[in-house]
C-alpha cells in the first residue's frame, strides 16, 4: 500500500474517532448528538426468530432520539431517528390515533 494511502486511511479514523468520542459513544454519533437519558423502551412482538426494541432518549439540543433495533438468528440491525420535540409530539399522536 502507498503512503499516501495509508495517510488517508489514518485521517479517516481520526476524523471518525473523534466524532464518536465527541458524541459519547458510536449511538449518539448516529443520533449527530448526545445521549442524556435513557427515557425507555418497548419490545414489539416476536415473528419468528426476528425480536425488534425500540429504545427513546433525550438527546443534547432538546432533540428525541429513537432507536430501533432488530436482532435475528443471525445478525441485529439498528436504525435512529433524531425528531424535533414537534415531530415526537406529532408521532406521539399519531400512534395514540392508530391504538
Amino acid at each position: 500500500m502507498e503512503p499516501i494511502a495509508i495517510g488517508f486511511v489514518v485521517v479517516v479514523f481520526i476524523v471518525v474517532g473523534l466524532i464518536v468520542w465527541k458524541k459519547g459513544g458510536l449511538r449518539g454519533a448516529l443520533f449527530g448528538a448526545k445521549i442524556l437519558e435513557t427515557v425507555g423502551e418497548a419490545y414489539a412482538q416476536p415473528r419468528g426468530s426476528l425480536t425488534n426494541t425500540l429504545r427513546v432518549h433525550k438527546l443534547h439540543g432538546g432533540d428525541i432520539g429513537v432507536e430501533i433495533v432488530t436482532r435475528s438468528g443471525l445478525g441485529i440491525q439498528m436504525n435512529v431517528l433524531t425528531l424535533s420535540a414537534h415531530e415526537a409530539k406529532r408521532l406521539a399522536q399519531l400512534l395514540e390515533d392508530a391504538s
